[in-house]
C-alpha cells in the first residue's frame, strides 16, 4: 500500500510536467480552412480573364481585317491563329489554377497549360526556323521550297503529342486536388493552435510534373535560341522581339 500511495502521489505531484514533456505544446489544434481568396489568387484571376478577354478581342479584330482585306495571304494567318489559340488556351488553365483545386479544375488546368503551350510555341518556332532557312539560303544563292502545308501539319502534329500525354496522364494517374496542412502560430477563443487547410492540385507520382515542365523549359531554350539566329534576318521578316517578348512572358507566367 506505501508503494501504490507513493506511486500516485509522485504522478500527482509531476503531472504537469508529464503532460508538458509528452504533448507538445502547439496542443490542443483545430483545423481552419482556407478561404481561397487571398490577394496572390485574386491578382491570378484578374491577369487571367484579362487575358482571356484581349485574346478574345484580338481574334475578333483580326477575324474583321481578314474578312475585309487588310489581312494579307503572306501574313500567314494559321500561325497568328495558332499563336492566339495557344494564348487562349493558357489563359483558361490559368484561370482554372486560381479556382478552388477539384478534380475537374486540376485536370482542366494540367490539359490547358499543357497544349495552350505547345500550340502557341511550336507553330512560331517552325515558322521561324523556316524564315532563318530560307536567308541562309538566299545568302547562298539557293532556291529554298517551302511548303506551308507541311509546317502547318508538323505544328498541329506537336499538339497532338501534348493532348495524347495528357490522355494518358489523365488515365493512369489524374490529377487531384491535395490538402497542404500548415500549423501557425494563431489561437482561437479557446486557446487551440489554427492549422490552415490548403489545397492543391497534385498526382500520384510527381514525374508528370517532371516532364511537363521539362518539356516547357526545352520549348523555350529552343526558341531562344531561334530568337538569337532571327537577329540577322531582313526587317521585313524579322520577328526576333515580338519571339523574345514571347519567351519572356511564357518563362515569367
Amino acid at each position: 500500500f506505501d508503494l501504490r500511495f507513493a506511486t500516485c502521489k509522485w504522478m500527482a505531484e509531476n503531472l504537469d510536467n508529464i503532460i508538458k514533456s509528452a504533448v507538445p505544446p502547439t496542443h490542443p489544434r483545430t483545423f481552419a480552412g482556407d478561404t481561397g481568396t487571398t490577394p496572390l489568387t485574386i491578382v491570378a484571376l484578374v491577369f487571367s480573364l484579362i487575358a482571356i478577354l484581349l485574346t478574345i478581342s484580338t481574334v475578333y479584330g483580326m477575324w474583321d481585317k481578314y474578312q475585309q482585306g487588310s489581312i494579307a495571304t503572306a501574313a500567314q494567318i494559321e500561325f497568328l491563329a495558332l499563336l492566339l489559340v495557344g494564348l487562349f488556351l493558357v489563359s483558361i488553365g490559368s484561370l482554372l489554377l486560381a479556382l478552388e483545386p477539384s478534380k475537374w479544375t486540376c485536370t482542366g488546368s494540367i490539359w490547358m497549360i499543357n497544349i495552350g503551350y505547345t500550340t502557341q510555341l511550336v507553330p512560331t518556332m517552325i515558322r521561324v526556323s523556316a524564315i532563318i532557312k530560307i536567308v541562309r539560303a538566299s545568302k547562298r544563292m539557293k532556291v529554298v521550297t517551302v511548303n506551308r502545308k507541311v509546317l502547318l501539319t508538323r505544328s498541329i502534329g506537336f499538339s497532338v503529342i501534348a493532348a495524347l500525354y495528357c490522355s494518358v496522364w489523365t488515365i493512369f494517374d489524374p490529377p487531384h486536388s491535395e490538402a497542404s496542412l500548415n500549423l501557425s502560430q494563431d489561437k482561437n477563443d479557446f486557446g487551440e493552435t489554427i492549422v490552415t487547410v490548403s489545397n492543391y492540385c497534385d498526382s500520384n507520382s510527381p514525374i508528370w510534373f517532371v516532364v511537363m515542365f521539362a518539356c516547357q523549359a526545352l520549348l523555350l531554350i529552343v526558341a531562344s535560341v531561334l530568337a538569337h539566329q532571327m537577329r540577322s534576318a531582313p526587317n521585313a521578316v524579322n520577328d526576333s522581339q515580338e519571339l523574345a517578348v514571347m519567351i519572356y512572358s511564357s518563362f515569367i507566367f
